[in-house]
């Protein structure tokens, strides 16, 4: 049957000229009355029929071998006998902030997050964050998608947060995330903090939720079509390994390529605010 359907697409025009010859046969042998009007939709419904089945065979088969290979790389990554294997990559069956919170205290230059709304890990983590950032005067990078891009309405429709379109979940939590950037700006405002505090909105698609510390360790909070990302796992990756540092260089340069399409929104440095609470759009290289 499936060498059959992968070959579907090519008999298509087989399966329309023979639909059409038996119509024709039948007029003949029956002396069947059918208008030309008839004999086109039948050949209209037949093509429109065969389209759509190898569209969704297609569709199948993609998820199929999105699937398969997803397999094959746990099946390499936790076989036994290569030690390299699982050396610098943990994997979590949910979202973890507490591990982010745990992290927190060993920053000592930079740490990065990059979210569809960083809503939910910024609220998980704020009085930790700002504790951390009295005390080491490190970085913090913070990327968000801008409220208005179609990527953010696809990821909604999607997850299919609400059956009323008017309710824009990502959207609220975009602003509210926004508005505890204001507040943690605030209280950075009024301490010895000397670091660089900034955040910028993108509209591209990101494919990961990234959470990296000191260029040395890296959060993937994993998404999946049609699932809620919070309940999906979470994969810890550090540069112990030949193996692993190659995926956290992959997990650094896509929140770089985004941050350099990104647009600063608020930016907080050298003991000032640049950019505040009107969010302007401002050119982020």
């Amino acid at each position: 049957m499936s060498k059959l359907l992968d070959r579907l697409e090519y008999l298509l025009p087989a399966v329309t000229i023979s639909v059409g010859f038996l119509v024709a046969l039948l007029d003949q042998v029956a002396n069947l009355d059918q208008s030309v009007i008839l004999r086109s939709l039948i050949l209209i419904v037949t093509l429109l029929g065969t389209s759509t089945l190898i569209e969704r065979y297609k569709v199948i088969r993609r998820i199929e071998s999105a699937s398969l290979k997803s397999e094959a790389l746990l099946t390499r990554l936790t076989a036994s006998g290569d030690e390299d294997r699982l050396v610098g990559v943990q994997v979590y069956p949910i979202r973890d902030y507490q591990r982010i919170r745990d992290l927190l205290p060993s920053v000592s230059s930079q740490f990065w997050i990059l979210g569809s709304t960083a809503y939910n890990i910024l609220l998980s983590i704020r009085p930790d964050l700002i504790s951390a950032l009295i005390a080491a005067n490190f970085d913090v990078r913070i990327l968000l998608e801008d409220a208005d891009s179609p990527f953010l309405r696809e990821q909604e429709r999607e997850e299919d947060f609400s059956n009323d379109p008017s309710y824009k979940k990502n959207q609220n939590e975009i602003r509210l995330c926004l508005g505890q950037c204001d507040e943690i700006i605030r209280i950075l405002d009024q301490t010895t903090y000397s670091g660089t505090f900034e955040v910028r909105q993108y509209s591209v698609l990101p494919f990961y939720s990234l959470v990296l510390f000191d260029s040395q360790r890296a959060l993937n909070f994993i998404y999946a079509y049609g699932h809620r990302s919070t309940e999906l796992p979470m994969i810890e990756v550090t540069k112990d390994s030949v193996k692993s540092k190659i995926l956290y260089d992959t997990y650094q340069q896509h929140f770089l390529d985004v941050w350099n399409v990104g647009q600063t929104v608020k930016l907080f440095t050298e003991g000032r605010v640049v950019t505040g609470n009107s969010h302007p759009q401002a050119n982020g290289g």
